[in-house]
């Protein structure tokens, strides 16, 4: 608002005000005075009307009367003839206005009452005043007509006089009220255009607060601060404001620049000291485990050996005696395999020794499901395992048979022994890339998410006689060699792990799907 501008605001709206004040008091004097003429119209011309009809009837009751004289030719009461009339009389003659109609009609009266009297006077020669008496009569009923116009005219004047005082009225307030119509219509102009500097205002601080202080809005606010009115004053200092704003946002910026450039640096330090802490835990573990590895590995190897002696002289007997040995196979690989894993476990708290060969996976497969086929048809769990069309694989084949076993291990072990239905283990493998994909899926009770989080450190077990090394042993030799290990589960529905192992130079193209054998 300008600074004379309030002054014109306030003049304008109690001018406003004062015209509407003044319509108001217009309007209620001039239709009081309409309804004071209102009421004197119903309170003394409408009776006078209503008595003139009554007088008509009365009037109309007297010649009834006056026939009836003649054509019955019995006298009636004088009195009953203009009873009736002389009642309503006093009414007409009260109006002071109509004289002239009522000294007319009184006169019309008077003769024709004369007239009656003669009849009652002379009752023999009534006949010849009959002619005479239906003059007299019809000139009392053409004074009662004009007085009946008359007085109707009278009514119609004053309606008339009423309904032009009150459309003189109307178009006076009318006029009072137009006038201050124009002055508010003038007034809100006023403001629109007085007013429209702060839309344009409030247009730019809303830019400013949803899209940040840019240079454009500097000048639009200085756009804004011409005039010495209070709108000119508010965008003078708006623009120094955004000047101000802006030079401090712009140092602003440098400064968070700097700052996330520092923030990178310090969350990519503390990503790599969380990693090696991670690291190093996880080794801590490995080489503990390792160690208790090679003491458990120390004191197994020495039996293992006995046992592997002691097996080779049952299977030597048994052949001289010419019993056939085909279960003692089995437990023989079994043995020499756990002596070789033995072996490389003493050195574990070093560093594990591979030897990476070329493995025929189907054949290894057909191994390890023979040396698992019977406890599985013990466990009423039906093995489905592939043997034929999958590539060979570059890869420790002690350490393989020891991961497939853990795997299969712990899939028979997630079968609830109460439970109903079809049990089954199903180990598939494809070709993707240069890696050979091993899948070992069951249908069992699946892992829980916040078991799965954890389920490759190394001491973590669910198993009330498990070590907690099975899986992450089975990473470490994974890892170790080019390959790697993952899982999928769904609590309730069962869990899938995927081995990935390098494949060997000859065997990374043209390798499909594997068939399935069940045992």
């Amino acid at each position: 608002m300008k600074a004379g501008l309030r002054r014109r605001l306030w003049r304008g709206f109690f001018l406003s005000a004062g015209l509407a004040l003044l319509a108001c008091g217009v309007g209620i004097a001039r239709f009081s005075q309409i309804e004071e003429s209102i009421t004197d119209l119903n309170e003394s011309q409408m009776p006078y009307q209503k008595a003139l009809s009554q007088a008509e009837g009365a009037f109309s009751l007297l010649e009834f009367e006056l026939d009836r004289i003649f054509l019955e030719d019995s006298l009636r009461p004088r009195e009953a003839v203009f009873a009736d009339w002389d009642r309503r009389w006093p009414t007409l003659a009260g109006a002071t206005e109509l004289r002239e109609e009522v000294e007319k009609l009184a006169s019309a009266v008077l003769v024709l009452r004369s007239t009656v009297d003669a009849v009652y006077s002379d009752w023999p020669r009534r006949h010849t005043f009959e002619n005479r008496l239906s003059e007299e009569r019809a000139t009392a009923r053409a004074s009662l007509r004009s007085l009946v116009r008359a007085a109707e005219a009278r009514v119609r004047a004053s309606s008339e006089r009423i309904q032009g005082h009150a459309a003189r009225s109307g178009l006076l307030v009318a006029g009072i009220l137009a006038a201050s119509f124009v002055i508010l219509i003038w007034l809100a102009r006023f403001l629109v255009r007085t007013l429209r500097p702060l839309e344009r205002l409030a247009q730019v601080a809303r830019r400013v607060s949803e899209q940040g202080l840019r240079d454009e809005d500097v000048a639009d606010f200085s756009a804004l601060s011409h005039g010495n009115d209070e709108v000119g004053v508010l965008g003078t200092e708006m623009a120094r404001m955004a000047s101000s704003l802006r030079d401090r946002t712009r140092t602003l910026q440098q400064q968070q620049q700097v700052l996330e450039k520092a923030h990178q640096e310090m969350t990519k330090q503390n990503e790599e000291l969380r990693n090696a802490r991670d690291k190093l835990a996880h080794q801590e573990k490995l080489a503990l485990a390792g160690r208790l590895a090679a003491q458990m590995a120390h004191e197994v190897r020495n039996p293992l050996n006995a046992l592997g002696l002691h097996l080779e002289v049952l299977e030597h007997e048994m052949r001289e005696k010419g019993v056939d040995t085909p279960l003692l196979s089995p437990v023989k690989r079994e043995v020499e395999r756990l002596a070789r894993v033995t072996d490389g476990h003493l050195e574990m708290a070093r560093a594990p020794r591979f030897q990476s060969d070329r493995v025929d996976v189907p054949a290894l497969l057909a191994t390890v499901a023979d040396t698992w086929a019977p406890l599985f048809q013990e466990k009423g769990v039906r093995l489905l395992m592939e043997k034929e069309s999958l590539p060979s694989a570059s890869i420790d084949q002690g350490s393989f048979s020891q991961v497939m076993g853990n795997l299969l291990k712990n899939a028979l072990e997630a079968f609830d022994e109460k439970g109903a239905g079809l049990k089954f283990v199903r180990v598939t493998g494809q070709k993707q890339g240069s890696s050979l994909v091993i899948n070992v899926m069951d249908n069992g009770t699946g892992i829980r998410s916040e078991v799965g989080a954890k389920l490759f450190e190394p001491f973590f077990t669910t198993k009330a006689q498990g070590t907690g090394l099975g899986l992450a042993h089975c990473r470490q030799l994974l890892q170790q060699q080019g390959g790697d290990i993952s899982f999928e589960s769904v609590e309730g529905q069962g869990t899938k792990f995927t081995l990935r192992l390098p494949l060997v130079e000859s065997h990374r193209e043209g390798v499909g799907d594997g068939h399935f054998a069940s045992i």
